[in-house]
C-alpha cells in the first residue's frame, strides 16, 4: 500500500507512470505490503488463477525475489516504472523507500532488479510498442470473457 498521495498520469519513460502528489523527503517510506489490500499467491495459489490473471501480472504484478510469492498491489503503485536511476529502493523485506527527496509531480521509479525474480521477461515491459500490445491482448480477453 501505498504511503504517499499520488495520481497516475502519462510517463515520459513507459505508458502511464504513478506521480507524487506532494513533495516526499527522502527516506520515507513510500510502500509495504498491506496484507487485507495487496494481494500475495504462493506457487499454488498463483497457479490456479485463470489464464488471463497471469497476463495481467505480466504487466502489473511481479514475482518477488526475496520470498518467491506472487504480488499485485492494487493501488497506484502496479503503474510503478522501472528505471536505471531510481528515486525509490526496496529493501529485503519488500518495503520500499524515497531514495532522494521526491518533488511534487515527480514520477516514482524503482529499479525492478531490487526485487523481481523474473527478469527475462522484464525486457518486454520496458517498450511502450510490446506494451501496448500486451495491454491490447488483455483488454480484449478481458471484454470477451466478459461478453
Amino acid at each position: 500500500m501505498l504511503h504517499v498521495m499520488t495520481y497516475v498520469a502519462p510517463s515520459s519513460i513507459h505508458g502511464l507512470g504513478v506521480f507524487t502528489a506532494a513533495p516526499v523527503a527522502k527516506g520515507t517510506l513510500i510502500w509495504t505490503f498491506e496484507e487485507y489490500f495487496d494481494r500475495r499467491y504462493d506457487e499454488a495459489q498463483f497457479q490456479a488463477l485463470h489464464p488471463v490473471i497471469h497476463e495481467y501480472f505480466k504487466v502489473y504484478g511481479y514475482r518477488d525475489k526475496h520470498d518467491g510469492f506472487y504480488y499485485m498491489t492494487v493501488d497506484n503503485d502496479r503503474f510503478t516504472n522501472h528505471s536505471e536511476t531510481p528515486n525509490t529502493c526496496v529493501d529485503s523485506l519488500g518495503n520500499c523507500y524515497a531514495l532522494k527527496d521526491i518533488a511534487c509531480n515527480e514520477e516514482l521509479t524503482a529499479d525492478y532488479r531490487e526485487f523481481y525474480t523474473d527478469l527475462e521477461q522484464l525486457g518486454p515491459f520496458m517498450s511502450n510498442e510490446l506494451n501496448n500490445e500486451m495491454m491490447s491482448k488483455i483488454n480484449t480477453e478481458v471484454n470477451y470473457a466478459a461478453s
